[in-house]
């Protein structure tokens, strides 16, 4: 942010909330309330009862006061403060004099290289569940992403845009700007592994009926090739995917449209640094290719294409369809999005594939992706801000229920005491 601009919207704050804001609070003489303070400014204001502190996003600024301490941290800064903030009737209180300090300090400042020489965007809405996390000299920024995309989904919320603004290094879950990987991998989980076929796996009579399941598919006896050889996980996810993306009114899904995509695109404007959770090889081996046992069970429950649409229509009727979900992401209704994966915890008790992927697709890998943070945060050894793109149920699957965990519970549960973690959403 250009020092002009701070100084101009530090200005504009003391003479707005001097008549406005301070009025409206029973306020210790003399001082202003933070929040009111920050968000007339367009800041992010949350607090943190634990550990007693005040996080605050302020443009591409992150201040950090202490409800027990005459001490602030403004972008990693220590600031020294001549009285600190207040807490009276629940309620945060600063000095002008100590707002003044900090504000300073914003100010001088200089903006990384790479920040994009116009204004951050506003108007957007999206926050993706939106963290911090901060070690020592290095931050994470935490971003929840949808694997598509909608018609005005961009720019993201400005705090989002901020943070996209102040990183060195982007993070995604694996190498999707790989193709040829891509294609790679997914052409090997396409196939049975170690030789096997249908006949290995399945009686005749079962081979025989998930083969009539495909046919309602549209899948003619031509077409069928080298079905003995096929994964039926790869085939059952690809036509349900398939049917899904079709059912969605207005919803875009490709390698180039989604949520992931448009930060790439931002990180590769700037020519910034890119780095992966996951392997690509690991990614799609989770996804497509579970042990034989469950592989022969997706292959016997196989549905037929109007068992699936009923499937879908049911999932529509409770609310629960992908446009659902595309709205909660995009009102931020992470409670929504919770409660859509709640009912998984219940079918694992009794499907196997279901077992499997709240297992190994889920909480094994939202485990993987923070001890890769941790990583980042521990080893990189130059004071480093990393902005981490992962999808959003890595970030706040655990609120579903005992059984499910994400990125952030997997954090708070490490051995380092000294992480600070904020939600900025």
């Amino acid at each position: 942010m250009k020092k002009s601009k701070v100084l101009t919207m530090a200005v504009l704050i003391f003479a707005l909330l001097l008549g406005s804001v301070y009025s409206a609070y029973a306020a210790p003489e003399g001082m202003l309330p933070v929040r009111a303070t920050f968000e007339e400014a367009a800041g992010v204001v949350s607090w943190d009862d634990e550990q007693r502190v005040v996080y605050i996003v302020l443009e591409d600024s992150f201040i950090v006061f202490f409800a027990d301490g005459e001490q602030a941290i403004v972008n990693g800064q220590p600031v020294e403060l001549q009285d600190g903030i207040t807490i009276y009737q629940d309620m945060s209180f600063i000095t002008m004099d100590d707002l003044l300090t900090a504000l300073s300090v914003v100010a001088e400042q200089a903006a990384p290289s790479h920040v994009h020489p116009e204004e951050t965007p506003r108007g957007g809405v999206i926050t993706g569940a939106l963290h911090r996390i901060e070690y020592g000299d290095n931050v994470v920024y935490l971003f929840g992403s949808l694997h598509g995309e909608r018609e005005g989904w961009f720019p993201l919320a400005y705090e989002v845009e901020a943070a996209m603004r102040r990183s060195d290094v982007f993070a995604f879950e694996t190498d999707f700007t790989d193709f040829a990987a891509m294609v790679e991998a997914v052409g090997r989980a396409a196939w049975l592994p170690d030789d096997l076929t249908l006949d290995d796996i399945l009686t005749p009579e079962e081979v025989e009926t998930y083969i009539n399941a495909l046919r309602t598919f549209g899948i003619t006896d031509e077409n069928l090739g080298d079905i003995q050889r096929e994964n039926p996980v790869f085939v059952s996810l690809m036509f349900s995917q398939m049917l899904m993306l079709e059912l969605a009114d207005d919803i875009e899904a490709g390698l180039t449209q989604n949520v992931d995509s448009y930060v790439l695109s931002f990180a590769q404007q700037f020519d910034l640094p890119l780095i992966f959770l996951e392997p690509v090889e690991q990614q799609v081996t989770i996804l497509y290719l579970p042990p034989v046992d469950v592989i022969a069970h997706v292959a016997r429950t196989m549905p037929t294409m109007d068992e699936l649409l009923e499937g879908f229509a049911e999932a529509d009727e409770i609310g629960f369809s992908l446009d659902d979900m595309a709205t909660a992401y995009e009102t931020n209704d992470l409670y929504l999005l919770s409660d859509m994966l709640a009912p998984l915890l219940v079918y694992a008790q009794e499907d196997i594939f279901i077992a499997y992927q709240r297992d190994i697709l889920y909480n094994f890998r939202s485990t993987y992706y923070a001890e890769g943070i941790l990583s980042l945060l521990q080893e990189t050894e130059q004071p480093t801000t990393f902005f981490v793109t992962v999808g959003i149920s890595h970030i706040m699957r655990s609120w579903a229920g005992e059984g499910f965990t994400d990125i952030v519970e997997q954090l708070k549960l490490s051995d380092i005491t000294s992480l600070i973690i904020t939600p900025l959403f």
